[in-house]
């Protein structure tokens, strides 16, 4: 459901770690519904400010994440 998927966009958003940026990233690539990606992109705005990080920042991240996998 929404309210499940929200959930879990939400908990990887405020992960203490990088990894939840990751795996953020990682959904945002597979859903391609747009209140999706708002949703992705704005737990991944509010874990970049949270963790010091720019925009720019969480962009490196992401493309080193997905080229591994």
């Amino acid at each position: 459901t929404v309210t499940v998927g929200n959930a879990c966009i939400w908990a990887l958003g405020n992960m203490p770690i990088q990894e939840g940026i990751v795996q953020l990233s990682v959904l945002k690539l597979k859903f391609k519904e747009n209140h999706v990606q708002k949703t992705i992109t704005n737990a991944l705005k509010n874990a970049a400010k949270r963790g010091g990080m720019a925009a720019e920042e969480i962009d490196v991240v992401s493309i080193g994440a997905n080229a591994i996998r």
